[in-house]
C-alpha cells in the first residue's frame, strides 16, 4: 500500500511512504485503505489517500497514476 498525499483540492499528489504491510490479496489491501488513511492525519497534506499496489511496484508509478479519492 502507499500512501499519497495532495495539496488542496487533489492538485500536487506526490508518494508520502510505502507501508511495510504485505496483504493476503487485494480485497485485504481495499478494506484496510480508510484506517490506514485515517491514522495519517497530521501528515502536513490537505487529503491522504492510500492506493493498494503489487509488492515491487515503484513509487513513481503510484505518484503518476494518484487520485484524490481513497
Amino acid at each position: 500500500m502507499v500512501l499519497i498525499g495532495c495539496a488542496q483540492g487533489g492538485v500536487q499528489c506526490s508518494p508520502i511512504a510505502t507501508m511495510p504491510v504485505a496483504f493476503r490479496n487485494q480485497a485485504s489491501c481495499l478494506e484496510a485503505r480508510a484506517e490506514m488513511v485515517a491514522a495519517s492525519t497530521g501528515l502536513g497534506y490537505a487529503q491522504v489517500t492510500a492506493e493498494c499496489r503489487q509488492q515491487g511496484k515503484t513509487l513513481r508509478a503510484a505518484a503518476a497514476k494518484a487520485s484524490p479519492t481513497a
